[in-house]
């Protein structure tokens, strides 16, 4: 199955820089292309942008123990050359995912924000979230990278359309998203339904 083969990508991504020194760098090369050809669906990106964070910047993971929250605005190295060689995916996926919400220009959205999922038209409202965390980060270090970075995904999304995209999914998640009766987010967009996955929910409804 697809999701069985596209878990398996990211466990391995995510467990090689701890498992020895067996592993040769052109491995682990191999398997982030293997992850960037599969990923499609929004918690595929979600999760790939995850991993990436985690594998090249844990400094700005979430999920590393070692992290600060929040994490710096401007890394220990070179701010621009750090984020540049290792983030660079990350935050081509955040501007990616604020360009096609349709939000890019709109100074009244920006203004204030109005609930919308970080992907439309999903029909889960777990997956378009697994994306927030990159959208965060593109916002959290705009400063350090500066508008013109187009390389590291800035690009022609300013700082506060990313910070409104991240308000926006927040919004949808709180007050539009179904819930259970005790009060429980839904994974489901169309009604409450709560899921028990084998692939790591964190990656979804993430603590950022």
């Amino acid at each position: 199955m697809r999701i069985d083969r596209f878990a398996y990508l990211v466990t391995l991504a995510l467990t090689l820089p701890t498992v020895g020194q067996n592993i040769s760098s052109s491995t682990l090369t191999l398997v982030v292309a293997r992850l960037a050809e599969s990923a499609t669906h929004s918690w595929e990106l979600g999760t790939r942008a995850q991993a990436l964070t985690e594998l090249n910047a844990p400094l700005y993971s979430v999920l590393s123990p070692s992290a600060s929250l929040p994490p710096p605005v401007s890394p220990p190295q070179p701010s621009g050359a750090f984020l540049e060689a290792n983030l660079t995916d990350v935050l081509q996926i955040a501007k990616q995912t604020v360009v096609n919400m349709g939000i890019v220009g709109n100074s009244t959205f920006v203004a204030d924000p109005t609930p919308k999922p970080l992907v439309g038209n999903d029909g889960s409202s777990g997956d378009p979230a697994s994306l927030g965390a990159a959208v965060l980060l593109a916002n959290w270090t705009f400063s350090a990278l500066g508008s013109t970075t187009n390389g590291a995904g800035n690009g022609s999304v300013s700082q506060a359309e990313y910070a409104a995209a991240a308000e926006a999914q927040l919004r949808y998640l709180l007050e539009v998203v179904p819930r259970t009766s005790d009060g429980a987010i839904s994974h489901r967009a169309n009604q409450a339904q709560l899921w028990c996955v084998k692939f790591p929910s964190q990656f979804k409804i993430n603590p950022s």
